[in-house]
């Protein structure tokens, strides 16, 4: 990727395991820029670190990732 702008993203997701994959598979090519595990802490976090892209998974503790996007 060009390092004049490498995408800033934000990862949800409440299984540590597969927070840990994609945070291994992302790394190399993206600024990862936090790790959430549910839809409330998504939403503070998308609301203070900005990122260009945010992954969620759709199921998740307290709100799940759909509705989180959407707010």
């Amino acid at each position: 990727m060009s390092s004049a702008h490498c995408p800033r993203v934000l990862l949800a997701d409440d299984h540590l395991l597969v927070a840990e994959a994609l945070k291994s598979l992302l790394t190399p090519e993206f600024d990862l820029v936090g790790v959430v595990e549910d839809g409330r802490a998504l939403i503070e976090a998308a609301e203070k670190l900005r990122p260009d892209v945010i992954v969620a998974d759709v199921t998740m503790p307290h709100l799940n990732g759909i509705d989180a996007l959407i707010r």
